[in-house]
């Protein structure tokens, strides 16, 4: 994954975060020590994406790679290579983020 990828996910995960947590983004980001104009960027990228993305399934796929199970998430046209053992609330965090 490119670090722009590995970044849009890390923000799309923290966006996650802060919707679950109930607090306002100025608290969210105090607690976390992040910027509250770049919360709200990726709130409003979360929020642009959700809304053109067209409504298809999710696939999951569980590949078996050389010394590296790996999990493949494809939706559209993206596609998320993960590692097979990755925590399942971690997995849960990250996809209710970007539904």
């Amino acid at each position: 994954m490119g670090d722009l990828q590995t970044r849009r996910g890390e923000w799309l995960l923290r966006v996650a975060q802060w919707r679950e947590s109930g607090l306002s983004q100025s608290a969210f980001c105090r607690l976390h020590h992040l910027k509250l104009a770049t919360l709200s960027y990726w709130i409003a990228r979360s929020n642009k994406s959700t809304s053109t993305a067209q409504e298809q399934p999710l696939t999951l796929v569980a590949a078996q790679w050389p010394k590296s199970p790996v999990m493949v998430l494809t939706h559209s046209h993206c596609r998320l290579e993960l590692p097979a053992n990755i925590a399942p609330e971690w997995l849960a965090q990250l996809i209710r983020g970007l539904a």
